[in-house]
């Protein structure tokens, strides 16, 4: 957990760790920004349990790839309409 006896040098270790969760290609284009973003919200003091969970929750949807929207309403009118006539599959990307 993070408070005030803890050393820039734990912080940074800290911060490395959580990083590390990430796939190399997340990271190296989020790790910098995520860095920093890390390091601001562990020196506030919240850098406690509640964001490793979301961190170890994050990272592992980050290397589950995507097959498109699955969530909610959108996931919902996928699913309905993907295999409608004149519809076209979902692709990613261009």
């Amino acid at each position: 957990m993070a408070g005030p006896e803890e050393s820039a040098v734990e912080r940074s270790h800290k911060i490395t760790r959580l990083l590390a969760l990430y796939p190399a290609a997340w990271r190296q284009r989020y790790g910098e920004e995520f860095s920093d973003l890390l390091q601001r919200t562990i020196e506030d003091g919240r850098g406690g349990l509640r964001l490793i969970l979301n961190i170890l929750h994050e990272s592992n949807a980050a290397r589950v790839p995507s097959e498109g929207p699955t969530d909610g309403f959108v996931g919902w009118i996928h699913h309905a309409t993907h295999r409608l006539p004149g519809v076209p599959p979902h692709r990613e990307g261009p």
